[in-house]
């Protein structure tokens, strides 16, 4: 398994992860397509939902000249939706944790590279 693979599957996991605390606190999800460790399309709803419809997380997995790069892409029921989530903070938490994840795979790398 190459280093790049490693790596995909652990970015794979930690989305897992992330989806089964949703799951945890009873968020309806429904994964509408698991195609490790490339692809992942799940539905986002919250327990006291305060947008209308659902959202669909798209995030692929693309290694590319040795690095992989994450994409999350988000669909909402409408572009009022949208825009009502971009006017809250979640985009800077998303961030915020994308960071964190982002530390961390460096740092598993470094390790993994000694």
């Amino acid at each position: 398994m190459t280093t790049l693979l490693a790596l995909g599957l652990v970015i794979f996991a930690a989305l897992l992860l992330l989806i089964w605390t949703f799951i945890k606190r009873k968020s309806p999800i429904v994964f509408r397509e698991i195609a490790a460790p490339e692809r992942l399309v799940a539905t986002e709803l919250f327990d006291n939902p305060w947008y209308e419809g659902e959202a669909v997380d798209t995030t692929v997995l693309v290694e590319e000249a040795g690095r992989t790069t994450m994409t999350l892409t988000v669909l909402y029921a409408s572009k009022k939706v949208r825009d009502a989530v971009l006017e809250t903070p979640a985009e800077s938490g998303v961030e915020y944790q994308y960071d964190r994840l982002a530390e961390m795979l460096a740092a598993m790398a470094t390790r993994e590279l000694r």
